[in-house]
């Protein structure tokens, strides 16, 4: 049923069709493929691991579905070392300064397949000790200074996150996060404030507008608050809803 399915998708997804969700529950019904409930996360979630299907395009606010090979289209095959040589490269490029398991944690590569992509690589990366751990990154690209004070509002999962395990400390140097007695986040977002963790937020949708709840580590100066606002009227703009004022309050 799997493999019916995966060839299924590959057909019905061919040529930059972006489906949703639905669209494809109702293709595998026609084909005769039952797929309700749990049975076509399990399908979708298979296609996924075997690399047929990705993320498409939004349709709407509604997600999609899209052929990998039409969507990431691959240029060349690389050997398992050309492989572990370029992910090891472009994770400390992109996430650096990041620490050893830092890229174990987000890659699930073994330490020993780590060390060896940094033998292969550390000629073109950089690296530094502080306080007994070794912190790997390249040398930045040049940016301009960003606006201060800024405000992003992110999801759990975000890279900024996500990316990193041992040094999660670098998203709060001034410690206030660990100062604090081990509780409940109330909110899963994180509000980071000009890089680092100030506090979480979550939303909720209303008919025409969306409310941002915030629990801070630390009161908000006025120029950080109105900062805050700004973030959740990008959002709501987003969402194609107005925006209510933030309520904000202490952790």
């Amino acid at each position: 049923v799997l493999n019916k399915s995966a060839a299924l998708l590959e057909n019905v997804l061919h040529g930059g069709n972006y489906l949703t969700r639905k669209e494809i529950g109702a293709a595998l019904k026609s084909a005769g493929i039952v797929a309700n409930r749990f049975r076509l996360a399990y399908i979708l979630m298979n296609a996924e691991l075997k690399a047929v299907i990705c993320s498409g395009p939004l349709n709407g606010k509604q997600h999609t579905y899209a052929l990998i090979d039409e969507r990431a289209p691959q240029t060349e095959d690389l050997t398992f070392d050309e492989a572990l040589a370029e992910l090891t490269l472009r994770y400390f490029r992109g996430h650096g300064p990041a620490t050893v398991k830092d890229f174990k944690s987000w890659s699930s590569l073994t330490l020993a397949e780590i060390k060896e992509g940094l033998g292969m690589v550390e000629s073109r990366l950089e690296h530094e000790v502080i306080d007994g751990l070794a912190y790997w990154f390249a040398e930045p690209a040049q940016y301009p200074e960003p606006k201060s004070p800024t405000v992003r509002l992110l999801q759990v999962y975000d890279e900024y996150i996500m990316g990193y395990s041992e040094s999660r400390s670098v998203l709060d140097v001034s410690g206030a996060t660990r100062s604090l007695p081990e509780r409940t986040v109330p909110f899963n977002g994180a509000v980071i404030l000009d890089s680092q963790l100030a506090g979480h937020w979550r939303r909720t949708l209303k008919k025409t507008s969306v409310l941002i709840e915030v629990a801070l580590y630390r009161p908000l100066d006025d120029a950080e608050t109105h900062a805050l606002q700004t973030a959740a009227d990008q959002y709501g703009e987003f969402l194609g809803v107005t925006t209510e004022p933030v309520v904000a309050t202490a952790i």
